[in-house]
């Protein structure tokens, strides 16, 4: 019984000392990819409060990026849900493209936009607050999700869509969605959106928002070695252009994507109006740069927006201005003042009428 206990205790040792030894060799290797996503029984997945590290995704940036997410859970600075008199809010909705973890904060397009637009009439003469609820990975209906239960919270006076052509569609839609631990929603014979949130009853969510899971986030928030076990293997499933998505739908399921699609938005303009404000769109292109044929889903969205008189802006940015699918610091510059020029309308930044 003791040289058994001795082995035990050797391997025991054994362990210990490769732990630590794989722990300081991927600290010094400058490794850092903290959790930072948790599961979310409204959203599917929200960013976790308060996480702080440096993004270091090899498809991003040749650089890696100090991230801090703010007490509220986002990938912005610190705001006070009440709203200044003097102060004009604008609420960001939309998928990695406005997360944006791969640039620095200052150089993500919305914080610049907000810059942009100070002075512009559209603030009438108040001072710009850009609140940011972008999210990887989102789609419409988890946007509309986190507008109707997050964003109005904080009364912006113009709310800011930035759509994904190449795959909020798809997003979107529960038969062609290859993750289903989101919301979804499904139109009535009227044609209007119902959602369902039956995702949250699921065995896998519930597996993953288990106490023993997050047990392992917050273990993983202080040891590099285990977010670099948990990066092994990589999702199947990674974000990018639908082949489906570049001309017109190929199928009715498609069709009925599209239609889920624009009756989200439509949710959301409407409910904008209805709380006093204005609603826009930030449209990104299926492809970069697009060839002949491939613009069909831009296009369709920006002429849906012109039906309901929704200012809408297409975003069809260089392909030297991405990362793979993401704007590069040139392309975020580009954004903001594509969008500040249609936001605020002549040179002299004056809103058009309405």
């Amino acid at each position: 019984m003791l040289k058994l206990a001795r082995v035990f205790a050797l391997a025991a040792l054994a362990a210990i000392a490769g732990a630590a030894a794989l722990e300081a060799g991927v600290r010094i290797s400058g490794f850092s990819a903290p959790f930072w996503y948790r599961p979310d029984a409204a959203l599917g997945w929200s960013l976790r409060p308060g996480t702080q590290g440096w993004f270091t995704k090899d498809y991003a940036t040749a650089r890696p990026v100090f991230v801090s997410l703010s007490d509220a859970g986002f990938r912005d600075r610190e705001h006070a849900l009440d709203k200044p008199d003097d102060v004009f809010r604008v609420v960001v909705l939309g998928d990695e493209q406005s997360e944006a973890m791969h640039v620095a904060l200052d150089e993500s397009w919305w914080w610049q936009l907000g810059q942009q637009l100070e002075g512009c009439s559209v603030a009438a003469g108040r001072r710009v607050e850009m609140l940011n609820f972008g999210v990887n990975g989102y789609g419409t209906a988890q946007e509309l999700v986190m507008l109707e239960s997050v964003a109005m919270r904080y009364q912006p006076d113009l709310v800011l869509l930035q759509f994904s052509a190449g795959n909020d569609p798809q997003n979107n839609s529960f038969a062609l969605s290859h993750d289903k631990q989101r919301p979804f929603f499904r139109l009535d014979e009227k044609g209007r959106p119902r959602v369902d949130a039956s995702f949250s009853a699921a065995a896998d969510f519930r597996r993953h928002a288990a106490p023993s899971h997050e047990l392992a986030r917050r273990i993983g928030d202080r040891s590099r070695a285990v977010q670099w076990l948990s990066m092994l293997p990589e999702p199947r499933h990674r974000p990018g252009v639908q082949k489906a998505l570049l001309g017109p739908p190929p199928g009715e399921l498609w069709e009925e994507a599209w239609r889920i699609s624009e009756a989200l938005v439509a949710r959301m303009d409407e409910l904008v109006r209805r709380n006093g404000g204005r609603f826009a769109l930030a449209i990104v292109p299926a492809e970069v740069p697009a060839r002949p044929g491939t613009g069909y889903g831009a296009a369709r969205m920006a002429a849906f927006a012109a039906k309901r008189d929704i200012r809408a802006v297409v975003l069809d940015l260089d392909a030297a201005m991405y990362y793979r699918t993401r704007w590069n610091s040139e392309g975020q510059r580009a954004a903001a003042q594509r969008l500040a020029s249609a936001l605020c309308g002549s040179r002299d930044r004056r809103l058009r009428s309405e």
